[in-house]
């Protein structure tokens, strides 16, 4: 839905029910509008109002099937309403999963296509119409699946694009200003003369075997599908940026080994 409904409009239809935690650059609200639940997010502090309004925007540029969808949007007020995704973040899916009324969806076919839908939206972000984006705001796993969110029929799309730098605006992006970042970031990241240091979205790939992993944990015939990844997961830690594989690569590998998945 490209024509966007400027919030404004809607102001007073919606009502908020519950501040939902956890939000440090925004409010987040799970609220009513017109009798449907729905994500009021209010960017209210000051201090990171450009980063929201840079995140919103993003959303706005890219919606579609791989991302949170947009009802309404203030760019004024920097706020927006947003659909509402009652099974939450990628991080909390075992927890989603061991529910009685879900757990017959924990097994490798759900967590296979999770982990094909998770691929498929680095694809689309290292492709998308407004440039090379890298998800920066991932610097240890719990953080980089807690952007995802789960739709109700157990598919993924991304929902926090505030910090998306684009490689080729930028000529090379710098995700972080500190050190002792751990193994889950790309070596790049972690380079010590880091302030005269650039990287591309070879970053995003580095990080995909660690996400796989732990999407695929603790169901059977998940050895089988890691087996069937091994090669094409150590070429994505390869040290060198340029001899890891493209985030389509790693979307045809999972694609051949859920066909096998299915075929057996």
């Amino acid at each position: 839905m490209r024509a966007f409904i400027e919030l404004f409009k809607y102001r007073f239809h919606v009502h908020p029910i519950n501040r939902i935690k956890g939000a440090f650059t925004k409010q987040i609200w799970l609220a009513d509008w017109k009798g449907h639940q729905v994500i009021y997010v209010n960017c209210s502090r000051t201090k990171f109002k450009k980063r929201c309004l840079f995140g919103i925007t993003r959303l706005e540029q890219l919606q579609g099937p791989y991302v949170t969808r947009l009802i309404g949007l203030c760019h004024d007020k920097v706020e927006m309403v947003a659909m509402y995704y009652k099974h939450g973040s990628l991080r909390r899916l075992d927890q989603l999963l061991k529910q009685p009324e879900l757990s017959h969806y924990n097994n490798i076919q759900t967590r296979l296509q999770l982990s094909v839908d998770y691929v498929k939206i680095m694809n689309y972000l290292h492709n998308s119409p407004v440039g090379i984006l890298v998800m920066c705001d991932a610097a240890y796993l719990g953080r980089l699946l807690s952007q995802f969110l789960i739709t109700d029929d157990l598919r993924l799309v991304v929902n926090d694009l505030d910090y998306t730098p684009d490689v080729t605006q930028e000529n090379g992006i710098l995700c972080h200003q500190k050190k002792g970042l751990g193994k889950f970031v790309a070596p790049e990241e972690r380079w010590p003369n880091i302030s005269t240091y650039s990287y591309d979205e070879k970053v995003d790939i580095w990080k995909l075997p660690a996400v796989v992993e732990s999407l695929l944990d603790g169901v059977n015939r998940s050895s089988f599908a890691k087996r069937e990844l091994r090669k094409m997961m150590e070429t994505c830690h390869a040290t060198n940026p340029e001899q890891r594989p493209t985030a389509n690569e790693v979307l045809q590998e999972l694609l051949r080994v859920q066909q096998l998945i299915i075929n057996n």
